[in-house]
C-alpha cells in the first residue's frame, strides 16, 4: 500500500453524518486485520468486498452509517448489473453483502494513522485498530 508520510500523522473521516451513531464493538484494542478500510461508502465497501473474497480479514471503520453520499440519491440506475433502486437500498445491499462475507463493521471515527510494527495503527475515538494494510476511502 502506498501512503504518503503526510497522511500518516492525521486522518479525518470525510464520510457524512447520516442517521444515528452506533457504538464501538470493543474489538479495537486486540484485533489485527489484514486490511482496514477507513470509510463505509460505496468505494470502501467495494474494497472490503474484494479483499474478503480474496480471503483477507477485513474491517471497515465508519463513524455513522454505511453508504456515504449515495444514501441521499433518489435513484441509482447506472451501477452495472443491478436494477434501478434508491441510494438507501443500494447502500443496504452493499452493507449486507459485506457482512455476509465476514467484513467487520467498526462504528468509530478515524482520528489518526501511524506505521507500527510493519503494519498500521488507526487511532479512533473508541480505541486503536491494527492492520497490515489500510485503504483510505473517505469520499
Amino acid at each position: 500500500m502506498f501512503c504518503p508520510e503526510s497522511l500518516l500523522t492525521q486522518v479525518k473521516s470525510g464520510t457524512p453524518a447520516i442517521g444515528r451513531r452506533a457504538g464501538n464493538d470493543g474489538e479495537g484494542e486486540t484485533a489485527m486485520y489484514d486490511i482496514l478500510v477507513i470509510g463505509g461508502g460505496p468505494a470502501g465497501l467495494t474494497a472490503a468486498l474484494y479483499a474478503a473474497r480474496a480471503g483477507k480479514t477485513v474491517a471497515v471503520v465508519e463513524r455513522e452509517n454505511t453508504g456515504g453520499q449515495i444514501v441521499y440519491a433518489p435513484l441509482v440506475e447506472n451501477y452495472p448489473g443491478l436494477p434501478a433502486m434508491t441510494g438507501a437500498d443500494f447502500a443496504q445491499q452493499l452493507t449486507e453483502q459485506a457482512e455476509a462475507l465476514g467484513v467487520a463493521l467498526l462504528w468509530d471515527e478515524a482520528e489518526g494513522l501511524a506505521r507500527e510494527n510493519g503494519g498500521f495503527a488507526v487511532r479512533c475515538g473508541g480505541g486503536t485498530y491494527r492492520s497490515k494494510a489500510v485503504v483510505l476511502a473517505t469520499g
